[in-house]
């Protein structure tokens, strides 16, 4: 009689900040009565064995938790993976419509709901530094957060007349 769990669930790839999207797979095993069935949840609720069957590789476009448990043959439910996944969104049709000599606006597009942040400095960062800033001089507040957008607007104020900006959506 089987009265112990399968392991718990293991994602590959793992949790983590990606540059693209990810196919994520699920896996669990059980060396008494073999592995049953794996559930999962990207809603945040607790998974069971009433949720999504695990059945083919999901698909992680957006920042999303996954959730999941397995069962056994025998019925008994691992424990809960819990992997968080960042995937930033794609950024489109940036333009600066509205400029004067101390202000600007910029305007941009993403493929999926986000906040609007701009970053900037006189000098060009190639390679980006450290968060928050990631080593430009200046930023925006952070706006958009509830509810989050896909077409975003920020203004730009006390600028240099003459002066060359370069910036980060």
């Amino acid at each position: 009689y089987d009265v112990t769990a399968p392991d718990d669930p293991t994602a590959n790839p793992p949790a983590g900040d990606y540059a693209s999207d990810q196919s994520v797979e699920l896996s669990s095993s059980d060396a008494t009565s073999g592995v049953a069935a794996i559930y999962y949840t990207t809603d945040g609720s607790t998974p069971d064995n009433t949720s999504t069957l695990y059945d083919s590789p999901i698909t992680v476009d957006q920042d999303m938790t996954i959730k999941a448990v397995a069962y056994d043959n025998a019925g008994n439910p691992s424990g809960i993976l819990e992997a968080t996944y960042g995937i930033p969104p794609v950024i489109s049709n940036e333009t600066s419509p509205s400029t004067t000599t101390t202000k600007a606006t910029i305007t941009w597009y993403t493929d999926d709901l986000s906040t609007s942040r701009v970053i900037y400095d006189t000098v060009s960062h190639p390679i980006l530094g450290a968060a928050p800033n990631y080593d430009y001089a200046n930023s925006t507040v952070e706006a958009d957060t509830s509810p989050k957008v896909t077409s975003h607007s920020v203004g730009l104020s006390g600028l240099t007349a003459g002066t060359t900006y370069y910036y980060r959506t």
